[in-house]
């Protein structure tokens, strides 16, 4: 997994904390930031994600999800993976809210699983399943 580029003083992303000394830094940026910061965390989040996709398939997600439509009765053009995805994405999001409750702020493992699992939902919807890659 690469490293966070906080702990790289030599990552782009870095560069506005470093300037400003703040954590959180307010920072001009243009569209060619966000095209620049969007693609490279997308490449970086495919990196992650591609060997577990093979590794692990589906069948969660199916099992899931059809678990989850006999409680709840699943939406027309909504398949299984989709509903396993949500029930994921729900346990990330409750991670979330439990770090603010508890006064911290989320861990940015968490906000990378919330858009990791975003992307295969979509992913899912654009080609009508996730897995089974080869």
């Amino acid at each position: 997994m690469e490293e966070n580029p906080k702990d790289n003083p030599n990552d782009w992303r870095n560069l506005a904390r470093l300037l400003s000394g703040e954590d959180n830094p307010k920072w001009e940026t243009s569209t060619d930031d966000l095209v620049g910061w969007w693609t490279q965390t997308a490449n970086d989040e495919l990196g992650d994600v591609l060997p577990k996709a093979i590794e692990y398939g589906s069948a969660d997600l199916k099992i899931i999800g059809f678990a989850m439509s006999q409680m709840i009765g699943k939406p027309t053009k909504v398949t299984n993976e989709e509903l396993g995805i949500a029930f994921y994405l729900l346990g990330k999001v409750a991670r979330l809210i439990g770090a603010y409750a508890d006064g911290r702020s989320p861990s940015d493992d968490t906000w990378h699983d919330i858009a990791v699992y975003t992307k295969m939902a979509q992913f899912s919807r654009a080609f009508g399943h996730w897995g089974d890659f080869k």
